[in-house]
């Protein structure tokens, strides 16, 4: 896939569904087992704020490589 050449919309839209699902998942497996406990607590992480800070996180610690953060600006 070339992120280069799509829209930065639908790529912000593909992220959020795949990050979304990777968290609910990792709830799970830490033992939130009842949907409203999932929904929750996976808001904290899932929302503009939770992903703002975790991103900012990623960021400050140089997780990021150079192209992952062009991607981000754009």
């Amino acid at each position: 896939m070339n992120t280069k050449t799509i829209n930065v919309q639908v790529l912000a839209l593909l992220g959020d569904a795949v990050f979304s699902l990777y968290i609910r998942e990792e709830l799970i497996k830490m033992g939130f087992n009842h949907s409203d406990a999932v929904q929750r607590e996976g808001a904290k992480y899932i929302s503009a704020k939770g992903q703002a800070r975790i991103l900012q996180n990623l960021i400050d610690n140089k997780a990021l490589t150079d192209e992952e953060l062009a991607t981000i600006k754009r």
